[in-house]
């Protein structure tokens, strides 16, 4: 079941989506998204994607099947919004990361 990734092995994965206000200054718009990402993964969460001007979005998974995602998202949630840039988080639903079903 573990390299199955099946019952109590499953990892769960989302889709999120952070906005922030625009920084025109490249330095430390790139500091800001790293600060974020490395928020992402304190909590316990793997994320891919990409970033803009005024926003990251992408897939987050969680890192380890011990890690309640919910309780994890609310956590990362207000992190984020502790960021004086940032505007809105969102969250996608818990989907499993292996086998989806995914967004097409």
């Amino acid at each position: 079941r573990k390299k199955k990734h099946r019952r109590e092995f499953k990892e769960i994965g989302f889709d999120f989506k952070v906005c922030f206000t625009p920084i025109y200054d490249d330095e430390k718009h790139f500091e800001m998204i790293d600060n974020i990402y490395w928020l992402i993964e304190q909590h316990g969460f793997a994320a891919g994607g990409g970033c803009d001007e005024e926003s990251c979005d992408g897939h987050m998974a969680v890192l380890s099947w011990r890690i309640n995602a919910d309780e994890q998202k609310e956590k990362l949630q207000v992190a984020l919004l502790n960021i004086p840039e940032v505007t809105s988080v969102k969250f996608g639903r818990n989907i499993d990361a292996w086998y989806g079903p995914f967004c097409e």
